[in-house]
């Protein structure tokens, strides 16, 4: 992305590495990710590319998120669920 701005690092904050770009760079670089997909199952992708201790670790993730979109507190509240691009 030629947009993206410097990645800076910060302990102690939410995320470690953050780096900003112009929204329309970021839209146009997931387009030609989602393009570029070839696999079928992403969690199966994981363990195949990063072994069984990172697709354990999503799962982890995936775990909670899908705790986030089943608990009453959470699921009919109208609030994303999971974030990053501002």
């Amino acid at each position: 992305m030629l947009g993206l701005g410097p990645i800076r690092e910060g302990r102690g904050t939410d995320y470690r590495y953050r780096a900003v770009a112009p929204r329309a760079e970021v839209a146009a670089a997931m387009a030609r990710m989602v393009q570029e997909l070839s696999y079928t199952n992403f969690k199966s992708e994981v363990s195949r590319r990063q072994g069984h201790p990172r697709a354990n670790l999503d799962h982890r993730v995936w775990d909670v998120l899908d705790d986030l979109q089943t608990d009453p507190i959470w699921a009919g509240s109208g609030l994303p669920l999971v974030g990053g691009v501002g």
